[in-house]
């Protein structure tokens, strides 16, 4: 018998920077997408607020075939991009071929640009910072591909429990009531 399950996913800065704006991926295989968006900022060492948690559909049962698969992108208050890279590390480049350069690159760089700028231009940079990791991972959720995914698998626990996506300055941490799984991360 499968069920459908629900969860919720927090982030947690663990970067030892502010993150101006972070996004999440989650495919549960061709069944159900779910993305979501942080805008900031996220201040350094803090776990975002469980109002505002990122829904993620999955199913569990005897007979469930289907895996848990996710995409994380955050741009640090210094302006730099980061994105997990698990061994299948192809999925960024096809990312950004996909997107194209021409949104991606001059929208980090104008992320830089005004994160260096005076206190009023932060919530600028915050906005570009929300325009570079939205499209990245919007990419990456209407295509069908793995390639530049985690997998971390979801069971029936992690439905009621805190599930919860650490950001560290060279790897993703994913940990829910069931387990955990690292990938690296790459800028």
């Amino acid at each position: 018998m499968v069920t459908r399950r629900s969860a919720s996913v927090r982030i947690h800065n663990m970067t030892g920077q502010g993150i101006l704006s972070a996004s999440v991926s989650h495919k549960y295989s061709d069944d159900y997408k779910n993305h979501h968006t942080w805008a900031g900022p996220i201040k350094s060492f803090f776990l975002t607020d469980p109002d505002d948690g990122m829904a993620v559909d999955f199913n569990t049962g005897a007979f469930t075939t289907g895996r848990d698969w996710w995409f994380v992108t955050w741009v640090t208050e210094d302006g730099v991009t980061h994105v997990t890279d698990p061994s299948n590390a192809r999925g960024f480049i096809d990312v950004i071929e996909k997107i194209g350069k021409k949104a991606a690159i001059p929208a980090t760089s104008l992320a830089i640009k005004l994160a260096a700028a005076p206190e009023p231009a932060i919530s600028k940079a915050a906005a570009a910072a929300v325009g570079v990791t939205s499209a990245l991972v919007l990419a990456m959720t209407n295509d069908e591909k793995t390639a530049g995914f985690k997998q971390h698998i979801l069971r029936s626990e992690d439905a009621s429990g805190v599930n919860v996506i650490t950001l560290t300055p060279d790897a993703v941490v994913f940990t829910s009531p069931s387990g955990a799984s690292t990938t690296q991360v790459s800028q």
